[in-house]
């Protein structure tokens, strides 16, 4: 049997040392068991409880800086249409208008470009 149908049976379900998940269910209440119906039922959750494997996870991890996403997207974009040179301001300033942080209007520089303590050089390696 499949965990949705172990699940909607009412079971818990184990899976070792992952951990454990079961329904619960919010529901309003009702004047008695009898008056008491599926439509009294609000929300049903799935609720998942971490076994050992996930036990001090963060304790385990190693966590490393990484570049913004909008300075990954004009790198990746600037990488591909060969400049060498990426205004990280601007990038940042294109994503959160959702505009294109690579586009001429944006300010994508390429060595040529002035001087500027923006400008970031790019280091492609194949």
């Amino acid at each position: 049997m499949c965990i949705v149908e172990q699940l909607l049976n009412g079971n818990k379900v184990q899976l070792g040392e992952l951990g454990n998940f079961w329904i619960s269910l919010n529901s309003t209440g009702a004047d008695s068991l009898e008056s008491f119906s599926a439509s009294n039922i609000r929300a049903v959750n799935i609720v998942f409880t971490p076994g050992p494997d996930f036990e001090n996870l963060r304790g385990k991890a190693t966590f490393n800086l990484v570049s913004s996403r909008a300075a990954q997207a004009a790198t990746l974009k600037a990488e591909k249409s060969g400049d060498t040179m990426v205004n990280l301001d601007t990038a940042r300033a294109a994503a959160r208008t959702n505009a294109d942080p690579a586009s001429p209007s944006a300010g994508l520089r390429t060595d040529s470009a002035p001087e500027n303590s923006n400008k970031q050089s790019l280091n492609f390696q194949s």
